[in-house]
């Protein structure tokens, strides 16, 4: 037996009308609620990007001023670096006048200096026959000339003798010794003489039994001599 519903039509569309409007309104907090959670997750989550690149940016600007004064440090350091090395330069381990002292000392009776000649201006060997062993090229001291006078040639063995036993010279070599003209009883001769390689005159100076005052006065001697 079927079931006959009397109502009218009209009725039964507005009652499922107010039961979708209640549906509605029933679930438009609950969308409300839902879009305000999403913008606050939003809003967190923009916080702490935005934190995390602030953090990044004092970092790189913490580093960039690191790396500046590192910089700057390091311009210091060669400043410094190349001063020391224009001083060192400018220290001469051989003093000419030291050099003289030290070349008038050894000079034994009888027997005086005329010449002395130093050059300073060839630091190194030329020629393939500088080259050492292994083809490098040898290091060479300063080289001297010493011309004098003297009555012998024992006096001149004697001064090539004296030179020979300093640990100054590398090499001593007389040149010539001969009878000088129109005086007899006087001879003339002339020594090379080659510094060793880095030799320090103020070391040697300051040796036991070397007197430095009497080596400077002898010195400044032969220098007055020669002007």
């Amino acid at each position: 037996m079927g079931i006959v519903n009397l109502l009218p039509h009209d009725h039964i569309m507005a009652r499922t009308q107010k039961r979708v409007f209640r549906a509605c309104l029933m679930l438009c907090p609950v969308m409300m609620a839902g879009i305000a959670v999403a913008a606050l997750v939003s809003k967190n989550t923009c916080h702490r990007t935005m934190g995390v690149l602030q953090q990044t940016i004092r970092a790189n600007e913490e580093a960039l001023e690191l790396l500046g004064r590192l910089q700057r440090s390091e311009a210091r350091r060669s400043a410094v670096l190349g001063q020391a090395e224009g001083s060192a330069a400018l220290l001469d381990k051989a003093p000419r006048s030291h050099v003289l002292a030290i070349v008038t000392n050894c000079l034994p009776e009888h027997t005086s200096l005329t010449r002395f000649e130093l050059d300073a201006a060839s630091r190194t060997a030329q020629g393939p026959s500088a080259a050492g062993p292994h083809g490098k090229v040898a290091a060479r001291g300063d080289q001297m000339r010493v011309a004098g006078l003297a009555t012998s040639n024992e006096a001149i063995g004697t001064y090539v003798s004296n030179l020979s036993r300093k640990s100054l010279f590398a090499t001593v070599d007389l040149l010539f010794n001969q009878e000088k003209a129109n005086d007899k009883g006087v001879r003339e001769f002339q020594v090379l003489l080659e510094l060793k390689p880095g030799a320090d005159v103020l070391e040697l100076m300051n040796q036991p039994g070397q007197d430095p005052k009497a080596a400077s006065l002898s010195g400044r001697t032969m220098e007055d001599s020669q002007r």
